[in-house]
């Protein structure tokens, strides 16, 4: 075993394991309802990707068309 996995279970034992069973049941899907709420889609990847608009090379440049 690591270093780095002594660590970590010595942190997990630190909790009974009814409150991590909870954690990991309750409050970590509700903290990633809450992320994909706030963030969008939880697949953004797979959403249509929109057109960018032609820029006229030959055109004025000016922000009073922007709306």
């Amino acid at each position: 075993m690591t270093e780095r996995q002594t660590e970590m279970d010595s942190r997990g034992a630190r909790f009974d394991p009814e409150v991590r069973s909870w954690i990991r049941n309750v409050i970590v899907p509700a903290m990633v309802r809450e992320y994909i709420a706030e963030h969008g889609s939880p697949n953004s990847l797979a959403e249509p990707i929109a057109p960018v608009p032609k820029c006229e090379a030959n055109g004025r440049l000016s922000a009073e068309g922007i709306q």
